[in-house]
């Protein structure tokens, strides 16, 4: 009769105990989903934007530090020697960082002129959490495996075309 008892007791505190930890598991896997969604969306519309061409609509997407120093006119300039960044046919972020007000996305794009070897590319974006929205710090092609910490302060803006 005793055994029973403490049989049912531990197998309430285990039934307890299980569903406590299954929904803090489930809840973390979708805080991180949740977490890099909004990043994600920026930086999918930025380029959705870009291949349209509207240039200033992508342009009011991007930071105030981003803007202090790169203006209209050579991001255009960048995008024009940068082709696959406009003229892709499809693209996926494989790569998602979210910390501290920062976002970073790495992936694959994937050029309309190219072939499957020859036309895949990088796209990186970063982004910054800025005035209660994320916008985009910087972007380019560059492949996202090569380690580079530099940041907006860093780059060379004189010859950023």
């Amino acid at each position: 009769m005793r055994y029973n008892n403490i049989m049912k007791k531990f197998l309430k505190y285990y039934l307890v105990a299980t569903v406590i930890v299954t929904s803090i598991v489930i809840y973390a896997v979708y805080a991180s989903f949740a977490y890099t969604a909004a990043p994600v969306k920026v930086g999918t519309e930025f380029l959705v934007t870009l291949k349209t061409g509207d240039i200033s609509v992508a342009y009011e997407m991007t930071s105030e530090r981003f803007r202090d120093n790169v203006t209209p006119r050579m991001l255009e300039f960048y995008l024009e020697s940068h082709p696959i960044i406009t003229n892709y046919t499809e693209f996926s972020f494989y790569t998602k960082q979210v910390e501290d007000g920062f976002a970073k996305l790495g992936g694959t794009i994937i050029s309309e002129h190219g072939t499957e070897d020859d036309g895949v590319g990088y796209v990186n974006v970063q982004l910054i959490f800025e005035d209660d929205e994320w916008k985009i710090l910087s972007f380019d092609d560059r492949d996202p495996l090569v380690v580079d910490e530099r940041t907006v302060d860093d780059i060379d803006f004189e010859h950023f075309y």
